[in-house]
């Protein structure tokens, strides 16, 4: 911390003088080289549009765009109206004053077929607005903000997860979509993308996922261009420029190529156009293992080892836009990504021959029709149809060995699997504009085949979770009080050790197996529609109301509506201020997990104080307890009310501060439950308790009990329009509490659920973020993005099962120092032989995490303008290091109390790592 308060204490003087000049460099500037360009709706330029800009006195200044959709007046400073026009589309105006700018950024102007009467303008010279998809948490990338986030797929995704946060919501939970289509966190190439919208009006009845659930992110490719231009670029990183990993015994040697393209241009002018883009990448990454093991001696020894993780990528775009008539435009995509992954899994408590290699591809073949009806209407039909496939392959079939806290080792517990799945989605967005009132309605059919091979733990898995055992001395016999043998405590290792030398108390805990069918096919189909109304009542007021109706099949949700409602009010003439208030129902769609888990025809056996290797010898199957999975008769959609209050506030050179308030409140939310576990009560040996059923089975199911409470503030400060610095930053106060975390989580007890209402694991109290372009001297461009974020909740378990559900999540007992075999520990005292403790769940928590990124460019013309593309030829060389200042962020402390490991950080983020790249434009 001492590194980074010295660093931003060098910073701060720069950047007040940078500040400063900047405004006095505006001062005296005579005239104003005013520059931009003209789109429809869907991001393709219109051409010959009008733009003319009428000041307080003299003539107004006119420009027609060019074939690429652009203009460029030169006016002095003053207040300006801007008018634009072209055929087929409504006028548009807005008041600019260009008195504060001395030379403002690139205009990009929207026009709409006469139906949203608005137009759109770089945030640069926008005050505060009363529209909705201008709210307080969110935020708009233009094809120039994206320049400063990361190429690689999965860090520019983090990234914009990152941004996502704003909204309110977990971390990493986002909505991602691509043209209006549901990608689920499949990202084209980041060269093809024009715009990304972050958190766009998530109140509005056209979506369905509540902000607290990680909010939205919408992605919006180019168009088929007018004018013929490209991009190439190459990156490559070394394990030369990188740091060592924590719990690395060295530095890996780690290697990065990225490489890709994208071209574009006419094929029948004005009329056809396309897009091609293809990236790729071949990374040569490493997972560290950070493990306790048996040495040759049958002694616990420390092991840490770095395992190669190689990572193939391709991904590629072509799009097709064609301009059919006036009024009709059709716009065709096909996408493909094939991803091939090695030995994931591995790393950690996972030794190396626990990996498995990963290998999938999808592709999806897209259409979007857009029709102008008239000069208020507008309709945009959208058909999608994708494939997915994904094979796993272990590197190791045999049993898994799972000594909690310890080490795991044996086959991977997917052993081969495979999935096959076709996704279809038909969707339909009808615009209205009716006087004050801006009328939007649709409906989206969204179908979903799935034929998944999953045989999980067909390999079978030994469990050695440690308890009571006879005490052993040197020799490895039994000490024997003048009461019988003395009983103490064993870890799991010892317990495994034992096994090994086949010493007293050297039994596995348990061993389980899953039998029968592992093929299962799934077909779910949902259906949504919605109409939303945006009205402006009067220039500083407008409401919104909306009307969502969603249902699905397997399982069946035949009706759900979900109401919206919103306010938004600006009190003062300049509209500096803008207050909002929206409030509306959320429902949470059941995914295809959960019907593939209850339709699979197999079986889980669980066998208690198995022999090793071969669990069956001397027994029978019948000695084994089936469990069964299946869904509540009453089982439906979790339900969400959200209510917020927002303020926003403009000040001079375009700064702003916004804050938002949020209040949740879920019921019906998923999770499971042993409904025939065994009743223990006290002194009852939990082998013999009686179950529910009559029948030595544990039956889970799925059902809608769980809930939900909590709140979120959020404070912004943004900063868009500085010549020299934009910043963009935010920070967030989480507090809420749940009694589920996920539908497949199964409380302590199935009969007492009180001790699982705690923080839900996904809860980061604290978390801030920054993202920050500084415009240095000589052209060079700095990108800076801090991400920061308190401990999340881990659950602190025994590691034993000692209330017979077949489930090793039993929590301690906190207890005083003084009681028998009671262990202290920084986070208290606790006995860990107690049946369902008074622990509640989630007790502690892991370390902070802070990591700042930044980023280094230069681009240079290295060219004349091309004939063809009418652009320039530039060079961008550029620099990148996460985690600049090697922070050691470490998660996941163990919360096994009988593991050797407890109380510590087991995984670490990547240390530092620097990129190199270049980037070639014309």
């Amino acid at each position: 911390m001492p590194i980074i308060c010295k660093q931003f204490s060098r910073a701060l003087p720069l950047a007040l003088v940078v500040l400063f000049g900047s405004a006095a460099a505006g001062a005296q500037q005579r005239r104003v080289e005013l520059q931009g360009d003209v789109k429809d709706e869907m991001g393709a330029v219109i051409v010959g549009a009008v733009v003319s800009l009428a000041g307080e006195s003299g003539p107004a200044r006119t420009a027609v765009t060019n074939e690429r959709g652009q203009f460029q007046i030169s006016v002095g400073g003053g207040q300006y109206t801007l008018t634009v026009t072209a055929e087929g589309f409504a006028e548009q105006t807005k008041q600019l004053d260009l008195r504060a700018e001395a030379k403002p950024s690139r205009l990009s102007i929207t026009l709409y077929p006469s139906i949203k009467e608005s137009v759109t303008v770089d945030q640069r010279l926008e005050g505060a607005s009363l529209d909705a998809e201008r709210a307080t948490d969110t935020k708009v990338l233009s094809e120039s903000d994206l320049q400063s986030l990361p190429d690689d797929p999965d860090q520019f995704n983090d990234r914009l997860q990152q941004l996502a946060v704003s909204g309110g919501g977990a971390p990493g939970d986002a909505v991602v979509t691509v043209d209006g289509f549901t990608t689920e966190g499949l990202l084209p190439p980041k060269s093809s993308i024009r715009e990304v919208r972050v958190n766009p009006n998530l109140f509005s009845a056209e979506y369905s996922q509540p902000p607290f659930q990680g909010g939205r992110v919408e992605i919006y490719t180019k168009p088929g261009a007018a004018a013929f231009h490209g991009s190439g670029f190459f990156a490559f990183n070394d394990s030369a420029l990188n740091a060592r990993d924590v719990f690395a015994p060295r530095r890996a040697p780690i290697q990065t190529r990225r490489y890709g393209l994208q071209v574009g241009g006419p094929i029948v002018k004005r009329r056809v156009g396309y897009l091609l883009a293809f990236e790729g990448r071949n990374i040569d990454d490493s997972a560290t293992v950070n493990a306790v093991v048996l040495d040759e001696n049958f002694r616990p020894t420390s092991l840490s080892a770095s395992v190669p993780t190689p990572k193939r990528l391709l991904i590629g775009s072509a799009r097709l836009d064609f301009q059919l008539n006036p009024k009709n435009s059709l716009a065709a995509s096909y996408n493909f990504n094939s991803n091939r992954l090695g030995n994931q899994g591995a790393g950690g408590f996972e030794l190396p021959e626990r990996a498995f290699d990963i290998d999938s591809s999808d592709q999806s073949l897209r259409f979007t029709e857009t029709a102008i009806l008239g000069r208020t209407m507008l309709n945009e039909a959208r058909f999608g149809l994708t494939h997915i496939r994904l094979t796993q392959t272990p590197a190791s079939h045999a049993p898994s060995i799972v000594v909690p806290g310890a080490f795991t080792s044996g086959g991977a517990p997917g052993q081969d699997a495979a999935r096959d799945e076709w996704l279809a989605e038909i969707a339909d967005n009808f615009t209205l504009a009716a006087g004050a009132h801006s009328l939007k309605f649709g409906a989206v059919f969204f179908g979903r085949h799935v034929r998944d091979v999953s045989p999980d733990n067909y390999n079978g898995s030994f469990f050695f979770g440690g308890g009571t055992a006879p005490e052993l001395d040197e020799s490895g016999q039994v000490v024997i009080s003048p009461s019988g043998p003395v009983l103490v405590n064993i870890s799991g290792l010892e317990q495994y050790r034992r096994t090994l030398l086949s010493l007293p108390g050297g039994t596995p805990t348990q061993f389980s197996i899953t039998v029968g069918e592992p093929s299962v096919k799934v077909n779910q189909w949902l259906f949504s529609a919605y109409a939303q109304d945006e009205w402006r009542l009067r220039r500083n007021l407008s409401l919104s109301f909306g009307l969502r109706y969603e249902g699905q099949t397997n399982p069946t949700d035949k009706l759900s509506l979900a109401p919206r409602v919103g306010v938004a009010f600006t009190p003062d003439k300049k509209q500096q201020w803008v207050l909002r208030a929206r409030a509306g129902l959320f429902y949470e769609r059941f995914v295809t997990h959960l019907p593939i888990e209850v339709g699979r025809a197999d079986e889980q056996l669980i066998i208690d104080s198995p022999l090793l290797p071969d669990p069956f010898r001397g027994g029978t199957t019948t000695d084994a307890i089936p469990i069964i999975k299946q869904f509540d008769e009453r089982l439906r959609p979790p339900t969400s009310l959200l209510m917020r209050v927002e303020a926003e506030r403009s000040f001079p050179r375009g700064w702003k501060v916004q804050t938002s308030h949020t209040w949740t409140r879920g019921s019906a939310v998923l999770r499971s439950r042993n409904i025939n576990a065994p009743v223990v009560g006290d002194g009852v040996d939990p082998s013999l308790a009686p179950r529910p059923f009559g029948t030595p089975e544990n039956v889970l199911q799925y059902e809608s009990s769980g809930r939900i409470r909590g709140r979120v503030l959020f404070v912004g400060l943004n900063q868009p329009t500085n010549r020299y610095v934009n910043l963009f930053f935010g920070y967030l106060n989480f507090h809420f509490n749940s009694d589920s975390d996920n539908p497949d989580m199964l409380p302590q007890s199935s009969y007492d659920l009180r001790g699982e209402w705690s923080r839900p694991s996904w809860q980061s109290r604290h978390q801030a973020f920054m993202v920050s372009t500084i415009f240095l001297p000589r052209k060079l461009r700095a990108s800076l993005s801090l991400d920061s974020a308190s401990g999340t909740p881990f659950n602190i378990t025994t590691g034993r099962d000692n209330n017979g559900d077949g489930n090793f999540n039993d929590r301690p007992n906190v207890v005083d120092a003084s009681t028998p075999g009671a262990l202290v520990t920084r986070f208290g005292t606790f006995d860990p032989t107690a049946v369902n403790g008074n622990l509640p769940r989630n007790a502690g928590t892991n370390s902070a995490i802070i990591r700042f990124d930044l980023g280094l460019s230069r681009t240079f013309v290295v060219g004349r303008k091309s004939a063809a593309s009418e652009g320039q030829l530039k060079l961008t060389v550029n620099a990148l290091a996460r985690n600049l200042f090697n922070r050691a962020n470490l998660f996941d402390i163990n919360g096994v109390l009988a593991s050797p490991f407890f109380g510590r950080a087991n995984t670490a983020a990547p240390a530092r790592r620097i990129e190199l790249g270049v980037r070639f434009s014309f």
